[in-house]
């Protein structure tokens, strides 16, 4: 490669780069704006994901049992960087709840995950989470697997029984 083609390659990698930073700090900037209007209990903040908030975030899933065997800890990291909307919920510097969506922002958001730390349950913290997830795709509706023990929660939030399947694939070498 020639160095002048070396050149317009750098200078369009360092544009790319200004460009992605800037759509974060407009992420960033909308969830601020959310959360500012929310009545979050004194200490705790909602923002947008960072991947130093990843180790937290494994720790948080893996004491939930949520971690499976056939996907690797990579895999999951990877899945938070395809994902948006993705919060966290900080206390004290500490990740204690996130949310990870996957949304076509037309009709659906699909809720991938979504956890609150056992000893930060039943603070509303959850259902503060669902609220910035909407307000960043106002027109879609929400879509959800959960696990037996939060029915509960949802159906009080709003959500009908759907029928669903899934269906694991095994991950190739």
């Amino acid at each position: 490669m020639s160095g002048e083609a070396q050149g317009e390659s750098q200078e369009e990698s360092q544009e790319e780069n200004q460009e992605e930073n800037q759509e974060e700090n407009q992420k960033e900037a909308r969830i601020a704006a959310i959360v500012a209007n929310m009545p979050l209990p004194p200490g705790v903040n909602i923002r947008g994901w960072t991947e130093a908030d990843f180790p937290a975030i494994y720790a948080l899933s893996e004491a939930e049992g949520w971690n499976s065997p056939r996907v690797t800890k990579a895999q999951t990291l990877e899945s938070w960087h395809n994902s948006w909307p993705v919060l966290v919920i900080i206390n004290e510097g500490k990740v204690i709840g996130f949310l990870r969506a996957l949304t076509d922002h037309a009709i659906t958001t699909y809720i991938a995950d979504i956890l609150v730390a056992p000893g930060w349950q039943r603070r509303g913290l959850g259902r503060a989470l669902l609220e910035v997830c909407h307000q960043l795709t106002p027109r879609t509706h929400f879509v959800l697997m959960s696990v037996k023990e939060a029915v509960k929660f949802y159906e009080k939030d709003g959500f009908e029984h759907t029928i669903g399947f899934s269906k694991g694939f095994p991950t190739p070498n």
